[in-house]
């Protein structure tokens, strides 16, 4: 089988988790025998932070035995169909026509901007690369493919279009009762009619479709797409079976707490204001200001609102580290605190698979709902209450190896390569029967 995987930027072994999970998958494909073509849409502006890692992601793309053929914009020269700037000039009922009209029947151009512009472009890779399948990471490529005449094609995603916005909205928004909050939440209702019917459209345009997010598989299901998967989010093994030896080996000696991920994404924000007024107060309180470390890993900086928050001496701003392995394997525990059901984080699952002890807001085990407390994490849905649990992570050594290795065995069972990247590739060979 000849599989072409597309996607947003390059698949890595570290980037973000979209690029993770694409490696794993591409790494599997290949184990088993299948020819792979990657179809990258690479952004070369300054907007993309991942622009200086397109050569060395390349490379190891390449290095599996996969083939990547890069279609290179820069998103400053993509000009933006506006038809909506129309409503600026409009009355008041013209207005109310143009808006009925965008929820009807919204121009894709226009809230995918600007991966339907390279629809052509696409077109003619797809045709020149030939492949008998095709594997779509997320909505970006979805959007580009929309109205082609394509291989069959399973769509992979890990959010729901509408989310991020709403969530920037519910930190953000203004004070409730007033007329700017009165359109502000006309508004958002508006998105997620339109990005459903959207989301709708380009996933029923697939032969598979799968959310690697348990409860977004069961939002869309309830929403008019009743065969959606729930598909595990694959992660290379970065340890294999010596993973015990290795986090003895790296282990800190004073008590290590990790946070890693860029600190400027929605969610990441969210898990920063909350650590910052109520763990780490609640942590300090319990432990004192010489027990342990809070290490950030990733690019950014804190929100203002709580930078003033993080001066104090049991937080080690680290900024990127690349490869980030020996942060896991040195950390007595992973935190990962972020409170908002967005998405689903793949460092919990790089931590699963690096044998980390995990301690999580609750709200994440809506993503994984393999996520069990006491089990093989530690789970809670208040700050204090994430306090309280580090502590007994950090305090209690037993605790903490029964969770590491409960973590390691979860890994094993539900997301490494062979079981769930290999499910992808088995529904991907089912799909050649279409052909």
């Amino acid at each position: 089988m000849h599989a072409a995987v597309l996607m947003m930027g390059l698949p890595s072994r570290g980037n973000h988790g979209g690029a993770l999970t694409c490696f794993a998958i591409i790494k599997q494909l290949i184990k088993e025998g299948h020819r792979v073509s990657v179809i990258s849409l690479f952004d070369v502006s300054k907007r993309n932070p991942y622009t200086s890692y397109k050569e060395i992601n390349k490379e190891a793309v390449e290095h599996l035995g996969a083939e990547v053929k890069l279609l290179e914009y820069d998103l400053r020269d993509v000009p933006l169909q506006e038809p909506y700037r129309v409503l600026e000039e409009q009355r008041f009922l013209q207005r109310l026509c143009t808006r009925y009209h965008r929820l009807r029947d919204p121009d894709i151009r226009y809230f995918y901007h600007p991966f339907p512009h390279f629809r052509n472009a696409l077109d003619r890779l797809l045709r020149e690369t030939g492949p008998d399948v095709c594997f779509a990471y997320h909505y970006e490529p979805l959007a580009a493919l929309d109205g082609l005449s394509r291989p069959p094609t399973m769509a992979g995603f890990g959010d729901l279009t509408h989310l991020p916005g709403y969530f920037r909205w519910w930190k953000e928004s203004p004070p409730p009762f007033g007329l700017a909050y009165f359109r502000s939440v006309v508004w958002n209702w508006e998105e997620r009619l339109i990005h459903t019917r959207l989301m709708r459209r380009l996933l029923l345009g697939c032969e598979k479709r799968g959310a690697f997010a348990g409860h977004y598989s069961r939002w869309l299901v309830q929403h008019g797409i009743s065969d959606c998967q729930y598909l595990r989010t694959p992660v290379a093994d970065p340890v294999g079976p010596d993973w015990v030896s290795r986090r003895q080996q790296e282990e800190n000696a004073k008590r290590k707490i990790l946070v890693v991920g860029d600190l400027h994404g929605t969610v990441s924000r969210a898990g920063l204001r909350l650590t910052g007024r109520e763990v780490l107060p609640a942590l300090e309180e319990a432990m004192g200001t010489g027990a342990f470390e809070m290490h950030f890993v990733g690019r950014g900086e804190v929100p203002d609102d709580v930078t003033h928050l993080y001066q104090r001496p049991t937080v080690v701003m680290r900024g990127v580290v690349d490869p980030a392995d020996r942060e896991f394997l040195s950390a007595h525990v992973l935190f990962v605190p972020t409170p908002i059901i967005l998405g689903i984080r793949v460092r919990i699952v790089t931590g699963l698979a690096f044998g980390c002890c995990v301690v999580t807001h609750l709200a994440n085990q809506q993503g994984i709902p393999e996520l069990e407390d006491g089990v093989n994490c530690l789970l809670s849905s208040s700050g204090r209450g994430l306090a309280r649990k580090l502590v007994n992570a950090l305090q209690d050594n037993e605790l903490r190896l029964r969770i590491q290795r409960n973590a390691r065995n979860t890994y094993e069972k539900y997301f490494s390569e062979d079981v769930a990247a290999g499910h992808i590739v088995n529904e991907l060979v089912g799909l050649t029967t279409i052909c």
